[in-house]
């Protein structure tokens, strides 16, 4: 399963489904897909708690170049069968974001790129689930956190609601709370 996250896909210009650059000296993110992906089998998801758009594409897997031009290309590519583990495509215009691993997957992460202006920072990532995702506010601390699962994505909130939900006992942000170190003070 492939799933798509952060950002609306632009389905108007054919190939080219998402870009970002922040500058003419900065590196180009682009997100594409092959002629053989149609529109309709991009699935649009809702996510309970955030209005972040997030597709899912039953058949399809990722590729990617960097060329030596400052371009980062990520295609879509359609399959006659679905991909064994669900991998998903990290996309941020506005202020770039994080990839913490998971207890039971130590490397999520197979690309990780981004074009940083002098105010702002686009990115793109493929990421293997499952693994958390923080998005950064214009500081560059977090503003709050996903969690990539398997069969697919949640929204924890901010970095306040994540604590509070590991005290009441939620698995996922123990988890997340352990894997990005959070020293916790207690009595």
């Amino acid at each position: 399963m492939l799933y798509i996250i952060g950002e609306y896909l632009n389905f108007r210009d054919g190939i080219l489904l998402w870009s970002a650059c922040n500058g003419a000296t900065r590196r180009v993110l682009k997100l594409l897909r092959a002629p053989n992906i149609a529109d309709d089998q991009f699935i649009q998801c809702k996510i309970s708690g955030c209005d972040t758009p997030v597709y899912q594409l039953k058949q399809g897997t990722i590729h990617w170049i960097d060329t030596s031009r400052k371009e980062t290309s990520v295609f879509i590519i359609g399959t006659k069968t679905p991909e064994p583990k669900a991998v998903y495509v990290v996309l941020n215009a506005d202020q770039g974001f994080g990839v913490i691993a998971h207890p039971s997957n130590s490397s999520p992460v197979h690309l990780h790129r981004t074009s940083s202006g002098s105010r702002a920072c686009s990115a793109i990532a493929v990421v293997s689930a499952p693994a958390f995702v923080e998005r950064y506010r214009y500081d560059g601390s977090p503003k709050d956190y996903f969690y990539l699962a398997e069969n697919a994505p949640s929204y924890l909130g901010s970095r306040n609601a994540v604590i509070a939900k590991a005290f009441a006992d939620d698995d996922v942000c123990r988890q997340l709370m352990q894997q990005a170190g959070w020293d916790i003070g207690t009595l």
